[in-house]
């Protein structure tokens, strides 16, 4: 499970997806009640060494409660305790078990049911306090081609607002939002030193837009979104300020009734950010950020009135960073079902192999394969 802090672009996705293809954008569409999900992230990375072979295991078993008080206001509170374990082919493995930051947010329908105040807060109870094998477990974790359960063990607090609308026009939705996410100070200890680190805030606009359409005799259904984050400055005592660069996802959802398949989802993802910078002697130096593209079509097979097998085909494309490392390319197959066991209860495991290569400098990359099960209960009261 992915912690994504800033909420416009979930608030945007909620609105669009999560409605019919006809029909005007109801209460109900906003908060769905009362639900506990409980669940299992198990992923583990093998890296051929030639000569051995490296593991980075995750399991994460996030716990998301959501609550609705009355007809325009809800509650939710979303964590996960982790385990994160690193097995070299030579030496002593090292391992660290926690929990991530806890994130908490509570959302407003305004007006005529058009509009979704959000507002969250990030409870530091992640760890910033590592020791040096800790450290080394931290990074391992936040390389983006692994897309580990957990990648950021632990930050300062976070404050978050994010205002989305939506509104109909004929056979099409289009929605617009904005957020802002400010992140507090906090402290991080290396090697038994204290620093405190400063990081930068983040401002993001979304648009987003879905349109329904008739397929043979059956729906079909179009969502795509734009979302543009900016960064300000993080800032570390002794070190060069550093800022992030301005970053625009890009994506887009096709779901098609084709044959025994209802629907097939067919996604695609494209991550584009502009050079980081670096102020050093007030002289910024830029870096490049790789860009990502990833594809994605999973079949849903109805295979009895409550129970849908689902199978999964992924690609994944990571551009290289200014060392020419972590450009990857890994492709994945999978499986899974979705099991209503009640009006209540549902069950949604999936299981994911996954095979490629990361490059680890110039001219040089390492083979890498991945065994991935998620899943777990839902419970709707």
């Amino acid at each position: 499970m992915k912690f994504h802090r800033n909420s416009t672009a979930f608030m945007i996705f909620l609105l669009l997806v999560s409605k019919p293809v006809s029909g005007q954008v109801e209460q109900f569409e906003f908060f769905r009640g009362r639900t506990f999900t409980p669940g299992a992230h198990f992923k583990q990375w093998t890296f051929d060494q030639g000569g051995g072979d490296d593991k980075f295991t995750e399991i994460a078993f996030p716990l998301v409660y959501s609550v609705r008080l009355g007809k325009r206001l809800s509650f939710d509170v979303t964590a996960a305790p982790f385990l994160s374990k690193f097995e070299p082919a030579l030496g002593s493995s090292r391992e660290f078990n926690n929990v991530s930051d806890t994130f908490v947010r509570g959302s407003y329908v305004l007006g005529d049911n058009v509009a979704l105040l959000s507002v969250g807060a990030g409870i530091p109870t992640g760890e910033t306090d590592l020791t040096t094998d800790e450290f080394s477990l931290s990074g391992l974790a936040a390389i983006k081609p692994l897309d580990n359960p957990v990648t950021n063990f632990g930050t300062g607090p976070l404050y978050s607002v994010g205002l989305a609308l939506a509104q109909e026009f004929g056979s099409v939705v289009v929605g617009v939002g904005a957020g802002y996410l400010l992140r507090s100070e906090y402290d991080v200890t290396l090697h038994g030193q204290n620093t405190q680190v400063d990081p930068g805030d983040e401002l993001n606009f979304t648009v987003g837009v879905e349109r329904g359409f008739e397929f043979g005799d059956r729906a079909g259904k179009f969502v795509a979104d734009f979302i543009y984050t900016t960064y300000s400055k993080d800032e570390i005592p002794q070190q060069p300020d550093y800022e992030s660069g301005d970053k625009i996802v890009v994506r887009g959802q096709l779901l098609l009734p084709i044959a025994i398949f209802d629907p097939i989802i067919l996604s695609a993802t494209s991550r584009t950010r502009s050079e980081n910078s670096i102020e050093d002697n007030l002289r910024p130096e830029l870096v490049d950020n790789g860009n990502e593209v990833q594809l994605r079509a999973t079949f849903i097979q109805p295979a009895g009135r409550r129970f849908d097998l689902k199978y999964i085909v992924e690609l994944s494309v990571y551009g290289d960073t200014e060392s020419q490392v972590d450009g990857a390319t890994i492709w994945g197959v999978g499986g899974g079902f979705d099991w209503k066991l009640s009006r209540h209860v549902s069950f949604n495991p999936a299981f994911i192999y996954s095979k490629g290569s990361i490059n680890t400098g110039p001219n040089s990359d390492i083979d890498v394969t991945a065994i991935e099960a998620s899943g777990g209960l839902a419970f709707r009261f």
